[in-house]
């Protein structure tokens, strides 16, 4: 990114303590914060990179309202990379099955660590991803779509995308 005349300060957010101070023991600036409410002054960045957020995030509308404080927040390309959906794979399509009548939205499903209730994720489909970065005031300018590990460890397809400001 510097290299492209990009990155002048480079600040890692999450909402998440253990992955805050691993982070901040590996010598990275670190701030703790809602991703739909960022402690930073508008046009704070250059670039802005997601990498599996959205997945975890639950409603569209949440969703939406993440990508919307990264417009705020960044000046010139948001880099993204997430999950698509695998209907191909028999154990995602169950998922995504059973995820529908659970969660009432195609593509999300509960993750579940034996009988306990993790959080809910989604896998999105491209027209999908495009449809909320437009709304929220950005444009894909390129995606790439490789195969990509899971928490879980299964293999998936996912995308990975630089959209631009609009």
């Amino acid at each position: 990114m510097r290299q492209a005349g990009l990155g002048r300060c480079h600040v890692g957010a999450d909402v998440n303590p253990p992955s805050l101070l691993l982070a901040a023991c590996a010598g990275f600036p670190v701030v703790q914060a809602d991703l739909a409410a960022m402690p930073v002054a508008d046009a704070a960045f250059d670039a802005g990179i997601l990498q599996a957020v959205l997945t975890t995030i639950p409603t569209p509308g949440e969703r939406l309202a993440v990508l919307r404080e990264a417009r705020r927040i960044v000046t010139r390309v948001l880099c993204l990379g997430d999950f698509l959906q695998n209907w191909e794979l028999p154990y995602y399509r169950t998922r995504y099955e059973t995820g529908l009548a659970e969660t009432g939205e195609c593509g999300s499903f509960v993750v579940r660590e034996g009988a306990v209730e993790l959080y809910q994720a989604h896998h999105f489909t491209m027209d999908e991803l495009g449809d909320l970065l437009g709304r929220a005031g950005f444009s894909v300018v390129q995606a790439a779509y490789p195969t990509v590990r899971t928490r879980s460890g299964n293999l998936v397809r996912g995308v990975s995308l630089a959209a631009l400001t609009l």
